[in-house]
């Protein structure tokens, strides 16, 4: 939160656009109501966390849930509530379909669907990852520079290292059609095993879990052979070969 607090709202907001939202999906050990509070008057700021042990909040009122809807499976009640302070939340309780573990989750935001606010904050476990692959795929672990310019510029460096591999898979996949079989069978994998722990609880999962697509880290193969072939003289035609042949297996 200190960090946070040390930008101006036109950094926070990441430039957006006047009338659009800002949601920050957030550690629960680093919330201050008050600020958030602050910031969605000012700017227009919101955030979704986990709620914290012993949290002393009083139930204003429940909102209407409709069951009906597929992004709704799992979320058991979705309510306003107040801090101590005075300060007005949203809490949504949400129980894993497949495993059946209860959560709650916390947030300044009132107009979205209870079911996509869960979503978000379950992709934000997702997203951590992309730092371990930043870490450990990429070797960014550490500041090679104390000034303050130079360490931002390591900052932008291996965002934009891992922008351009994104957009070179895509590019494998749409003009070469090199494709990462292997991973997309395994997450179908572990997906349909999700979907049968659910129906093993009378269960489904919801919507936007099924059919979220998008692959969080990229693949150690890919990377491997970026490393090898590089700085190859042969034309890249002639490389692909071998990445066809690692994809495809397992």
């Amino acid at each position: 939160m200190h960090a946070l607090k040390r930008l101006d709202l036109a950094t926070l907001r990441h430039h957006a656009p006047t009338g659009r939202k800002v949601l920050y999906a957030y550690d629960c050990a680093s919330i201050d109501y008050a600020q958030w509070h602050h910031w969605k008057q000012t700017g227009g700021i919101y955030f979704v966390s986990l709620t914290k042990q012993k949290m002393d909040l009083s139930v204003t009122c429940p909102r209407a849930l409709d069951r009906s809807e597929p992004n709704h499976a799992g979320i058991t009640a979705d309510e306003l509530v107040t801090t101590v302070a005075g300060i007005a939340l949203r809490r949504i309780r949400y129980t894993q379909p497949a495993t059946g573990e209860e959560y709650e989750f916390l947030t300044s935001e009132f107009t979205l669907p209870p079911g996509v606010i869960v979503f978000l904050y379950l992709r934000r476990r997702d997203l951590e990852k992309v730092f371990d692959e930043l870490k450990n795929k990429l070797a960014a672990k550490r500041a090679w520079a104390s000034r303050p310019a130079a360490q931002i510029m390591q900052a932008q460096f291996p965002g934009l290292a891992y922008n351009l591999i994104q957009l070179f898979e895509r590019h494998l996949a749409v003009a070469h059609q090199v494709r990462n079989y292997a991973e997309n069978q395994r997450r179908a994998r572990r997906l349909a095993a999700q979907q049968h722990l659910a129906r093993a609880r009378s269960a489904v999962l919801p919507a936007l879990v099924q059919s979220h697509r998008r692959l969080t880290q990229t693949s150690l193969k890919l990377c491997r052979w970026l490393h090898c072939h590089f700085f190859s003289p042969l034309p890249l035609p002639m490389l692909l070969p071998v990445l066809s042949r690692s994809y495809a297996h397992l």
